[in-house]
């Protein structure tokens, strides 16, 4: 089986041209995905009123010094009108049960993947994308 090779390694002493033009080259890709993403969103009826998940999806941008990104989402139930009521435990919490992200994405009722497929279907793109550009950068 072949030693997979990650780009972080790849790129160890390669020169910031080239690892900028990576970043670059993700930063466009998770964009790409975001899109993808609300797209899915929207034709599976997750509109904003469940709890602005659409809205809040944001992405870390990939820099020359650590090339990855992170794609979340991160809103939670609103907190009950008398939070510790039934729970004390979650009484004076900031955010309040679990991301709804999570609840849509993964319920046995729900079950309408968003993110997923998004990826699945971009995933072989984005790996020929930044291998384009790095190559082109290494070279040029």
């Amino acid at each position: 089986m072949a030693k997979r090779i990650t780009l972080q390694s790849l790129l160890k002493d390669a020169d910031e041209r080239v690892r900028q033009a990576a970043a670059d080259a993700i930063n466009n890709a998770s964009e790409t995905l975001q899109r993808d993403i609300k797209a899915n969103m929207a034709a599976q009826g997750i509109r904003e009123r469940t709890g602005r998940l659409r809205g809040s999806l944001e992405s870390t941008k990939a820099t020359k010094s650590r090339l990855n990104v992170v794609i979340k989402s991160e809103v939670y139930a609103p907190t009950p009108k008398r939070p510790g009521s039934r729970n004390p435990a979650m009484k004076g919490r900031y955010k309040y049960g679990v991301p709804y992200g999570r609840i849509l994405e993964f319920s046995p009722r729900i079950n309408k993947p968003f993110f997923y497929t998004a990826w699945y279907k971009n995933k072989n793109k984005i790996k020929e994308i930044v291998m384009k550009e790095v190559s082109n950068a290494w070279s040029g």
